[in-house]
């Protein structure tokens, strides 16, 4: 489990890297594409707000979007500095 976590720290680290000209847009398109893929997964389609593709979605719940993307993004980077400090390899 713990050397999936580091891969995938890793991954997200080089993908961060990638965006960092919006990152907020960024990380709300993220967690937009999980929650979207979540609610079909589970049938729950009957909204179709709540199905909605980035594009179409109110600006509230964007903001809600990216501010669950930084404080993931965030435990991420902390979870990589204390790797780091430890002197494990990430």
């Amino acid at each position: 489990v713990a050397l999936a976590l580091i891969a995938e720290v890793r991954a997200l680290r080089e993908r961060i890297s990638r965006i960092e000209a919006h990152p907020r847009e960024f990380l709300g398109r993220t967690v937009r594409h999980a929650w979207v893929e979540y609610c079909k997964e589970t049938g729950r389609t009957e909204r179709p707000d709540r199905i909605a593709p980035w594009e179409e979605t109110d600006e509230w719940s964007k903001e809600v979007d990216r501010r669950i993307g930084e404080a993931v993004r965030a435990d991420l980077l902390e979870i990589a500095t204390l790797y780091q400090i430890a002197g494990r390899e990430i």
